[in-house]
């Protein structure tokens, strides 16, 4: 992957976050969400948005060691004829 790639998916990764997370926030002060599990459906959204975030800063983390310790081509010496 080139680096031009990964700072676009780096890019990326908090932009679709931020849209993700948005909208239950701005619903929480006055909704009324159905308890999932015991925990209202708008927080079990956030969290799990949060939790995905994590993992997908992870692998980016992991792709990063990919992309930027890459060995660079050997240097090309001057004959010394």
């Amino acid at each position: 992957m080139r680096p031009e790639k990964f700072a676009a998916l780096a890019f990326l990764l908090p932009l679709l976050g931020a849209i993700l997370i948005l909208p239950p926030l701005v619903l929480l002060p006055g909704g009324t969400a159905s308890p999932l599990f015991g925990i209202p459906a708008n927080i079990a959204y956030i969290f799990s948005v949060w939790l995905l975030l994590i993992g997908g800063a992870y692998a980016l983390q992991r792709l990063s060691r990919q992309v930027f310790d890459t060995p660079s081509p050997p240097a090309q010496r001057a004959s010394d004829d």
